[in-house]
């Protein structure tokens, strides 16, 4: 039997979508993931900004002493490696949501073209504007107004992108990078703060491949738990890159329970939510932790990890992982959380997440580091000293800046590029054709 994707696309509704939203099946259903994602692109922003200007951790401390941001459950206000990994879960449930959708309606056909649109937009969808960052990036670093960030400290010089040579070369490896080698080895010289999109690529196919083996059954996805397990519980056999992407997959189990309406009591959502709080709160991978280190210590010794593991890179990945999958599915169970998460203004910045996330770290290296630059100047700071003023001051200037060009780039950018990749792969007149 030979099916044409596009024809079948077409009848079942698959393409009658103009912008990439996550709630295009079910506003009222998953609004809320907006609004959680929304949450979390902001903890990253904040994130960033802390380390512009303190040096030691929220989960640790390099002066001895422990600084209210880094108390528990408090210190997740700026903990940006638990918020990354939220993002990564709820990629994996909003890709996972119409395919989840059809299964359970029992129509294998449209999960499938799901699956294989997913397939072959994916990449690109990443790729394009990635490239389009990385490429104003470079403009502005040979127009020198990353320069502003001379002398600034933390984030804003540790994180800035340096010239390869000449124009040539910073060009190639701007393309290069964007096209091969970030989605490879994590490396974008033109945008340093692209390393996690890697993961969400390798994970995004990984989710595809799970769905493709589930094989359009109504039974629950066990070859998700499979596959997630054996990544998840051979951490330093499967690496970091495989760990991190493993929290795509657990979304698409989130994806799974929540169209099939799976229910279990509100105390059990309660208590998983203040699990995976508690959770996100571990100082893991910080070998200088200060707080609770004896309930750290004790959690590592019955999870048996030793002292390099505990303190990895592919352990953090781990626990936050689970950490995010436990707080998302316990979401599931709460109404009365997920109406604050759809507020209005979270769910405006979850639909601007990914121009968010692209725009502001370019955003403090030019327009916050030259408002602290001029500030500091003008009230005469000594140096390597932080001048609050300034940094208030660069705090407004950098989320007002960040929010305006997010709004800009989604509108301007990232729904032209999403429509220019839906019109050229899907909307073809080259329709894909495979056996059945």
């Amino acid at each position: 039997m030979r099916l044409n994707i596009v024809d079948q696309q077409k009848s079942a509704g698959i393409l009658g979508v103009s912008q990439p939203t996550a709630t295009r099946d079910a506003p009222s259903r998953i609004a809320w993931v907006h609004g959680l994602r929304g949450l979390a692109s902001w903890i990253i922003v904040l994130s960033h900004f802390r380390l512009c200007f303190w040096e030691w951790s929220v989960n640790a401390s390099t002066d001895g002493k422990i600084h209210l941001i880094q108390w528990p459950f408090v210190r997740l206000i700026c903990a940006g490696r638990p918020a990354v990994r939220m993002l990564f879960v709820l990629s994996g449930l909003v890709l996972s949501y119409s395919t989840a959708k059809h299964i359970q309606a029992g129509r294998r056909k449209a999960a499938l073209l799901c699956i294989l649109r997913g397939i072959q937009t994916r990449y690109w969808r990443l790729m394009l504007p990635a490239l389009c960052i990385s490429t104003i990036s470079i403009g502005l670093m040979w127009l020198k107004a990353y320069n502003v960030s001379d002398g600034a400290p933390g984030y804003l010089t540790a994180g800035i992108p340096r010239t390869m040579g000449g124009l040539y070369e910073d060009i190639w490896f701007c393309v290069w990078g964007a096209l091969v080698d970030m989605w490879i080895c994590g490396w974008q010289p033109a945008h340093t703060s692209l390393w996690c999109m890697k993961s969400i690529l390798v994970g995004s196919y990984l989710l595809y491949g799970c769905w493709l083996l589930h094989g359009g059954q109504a039974r629950p996805p066990y070859v998700h738990w499979v596959v997630s397990a054996g990544l998840l519980f051979s951490v330093e056999a499967a690496g970091y890159m495989l760990v991190d992407c493993s929290g795509t997959i657990l979304g698409g189990i989130v994806a799974h329970h929540l169209v099939a309406d799976t229910q279990f009591h509100s105390s059990i959502a309660v208590v998983g939510l203040i699990s995976g709080l508690s959770l996100a709160s571990f100082p893991i991978g910080e070998p200088n932790a200060v707080w609770c280190s004896w309930m750290f210590d004790l959690a590592c010794k019955l999870m048996r990890l030793n002292e390099f593991s505990k303190h990895n890179e592919a352990t953090c990945a781990f626990w936050y992982n689970i950490a995010a999958f436990l707080v998302v599915m316990s979401i599931t169970q709460l109404p009365d959380l997920q109406h604050f998460l759809s507020a209005q203004w979270l769910q405006a910045t979850g639909t601007v997440s990914f121009a968010l996330f692209l725009v502001h770290p370019v955003v403090f290296w030019t327009v916050g580091a030259a408002t602290y630059t001029v500030i500091s100047a003008s009230l005469s700071t000594p140096l390597g000293e932080v001048c609050l003023p300034a940094a208030a001051a660069m705090f407004i200037a950098s989320i007002a800046v960040s929010w305006f060009a997010s709004q800009v780039w989604h509108k301007y950018i990232e729904i032209p590029l999403y429509n220019l990749v839906r019109g050229w792969l899907v909307d073809s007149k080259e329709a894909w054709t495979i056996d059945l």
